[in-house]
């Protein structure tokens, strides 16, 4: 006589890993495989989790299948874990395992450039630059413009001021301003965040009027 199957079960989830950014959620399917005429319920819960994060399942408990939400916080650390996934019922204990893989939450910001490189103008006169905005991580702010660096007697303006793509910096020099080359520190902030680019200036000197 054969002997009565034993009632049991096994666990398996999908998919075997998920990635998630800082802060965002997902989730996995939890499968129960019944054995021996197993019906009764099962009771989940999760090991492995990294700092910040929490999990939960529904149904729980289940009996057929139960989907394991995970959610992240902001300061969860970027690395890669193995989540242990147990299920009981009774005094039956099954686990399964996932990977949760948590990278960096992009940062929201910008850099500065500015065209051309370089200018050259006699004294007394005037030239510009188009300083350009490049966002990143969805920075959508305005940028607020200064510059250091000018030669006495000289002088410097944005326009538009603040900007949110790109800026002209208009550059007048006086007539008695020193001939020489010079850099500029142009200077971009945004709240917290403060970028520089830099520009040189060149000038030289007024030619004499010709005598009538």
């Amino acid at each position: 006589v054969n002997p009565a199957p034993v009632p049991d079960f096994t666990l398996s989830a999908t998919p075997a890993s998920q990635s998630v950014v800082q802060g965002a959620g997902t989730t996995y399917t939890v499968s129960i495989t019944p054995s021996g005429g197993f019906t009764a319920a099962v009771i989940f819960t999760v090991s492995g989790l990294p700092g910040g994060a929490t999990a939960s399942f529904s149904p729980n408990p289940a009996t057929a299948s139960s989907t394991m939400t995970v959610g992240t916080g902001t300061a969860t650390p970027p690395g890669s874990y193995a989540l242990t996934i147990t299920g009981v019922s009774g005094t039956l204990t099954h686990t399964t395992s996932v990977t949760l893989t948590v990278n960096p939450a992009t940062v929201s910001d910008f850099s500065l450039s500015a065209t051309p490189a370089s200018q050259t103008i006699v004294q007394g006169a005037g030239t510009t630059y188009t300083v350009s905005i490049a966002p990143s991580g969805g920075f959508t702010a305005a940028v607020t413009f200064s510059v250091s660096g000018l030669p006495g007697g000289a002088t410097a303006s944005f326009s538009p001021n603040p900007a949110n793509a790109s800026s002209t910096m208009i550059v007048g020099i006086g007539a008695t301003t020193s001939s020489g080359s010079y850099a500029l520190t142009i200077t971009g902030v945004s709240g917290t965040l403060t970028h520089t680019t830099s520009v040189t200036l060149v000038v030289i000197p007024r030619r004499p009027s010709p005598l009538g």
